[in-house]
């Protein structure tokens, strides 16, 4: 609770401008060879479904490369990890709330927001169908 209070509060002051390549999600995650994305159900249970075909990666990073915003007070919806073998490179988490969809990372040592386009949120909306009925 208190990370998400930091995360929030932190996004509210952090101005996300910057549209620099060495701010670029595409090009931090080129090289990814996997994602996995978890979707939070409740505080208590989540499902997850793993990526590894690299023109999907490569769609993912498109998407959350959105423009720069400052998010609203909701909750995130899940996470996205991406990996280069077992290294982890970049965590992005998420929101699907209604009114409230957006991305969120932290790079190069600041907070980023990113708006979500309605592409983005059909895209994890049948991601996370799909992950919800392999439980």
């Amino acid at each position: 609770m208190n990370r998400k209070l930091t995360i929030i509060f932190s996004l509210a002051i952090i101005f996300s401008g910057c549209s620099s390549k060495n701010n670029s999600v595409r090009e931090y995650v080129k090289n990814a060879d996997s994602a996995s994305i978890a979707f939070y159900a409740s505080s208590d249970s989540s499902s997850r479904i793993v990526i590894k075909d690299k023109s999907t990666i490569k769609k993912l990073g498109e998407y959350i490369d959105g423009k720069p915003m400052q998010p609203g007070k909701c909750s995130d919806s899940g996470s996205i990890w991406f990996y280069e073998g077992t290294r982890k490179k970049m965590q992005v988490d998420f929101s699907l709330n209604s009114g409230c969809n957006y991305f969120s990372y932290m790079m190069n040592d600041k907070i980023y927001a990113k708006t979500m386009s309605e592409d983005a949120t059909q895209y994890l909306n049948g991601i996370m169908e799909i992950a919800s009925d392999t439980l």
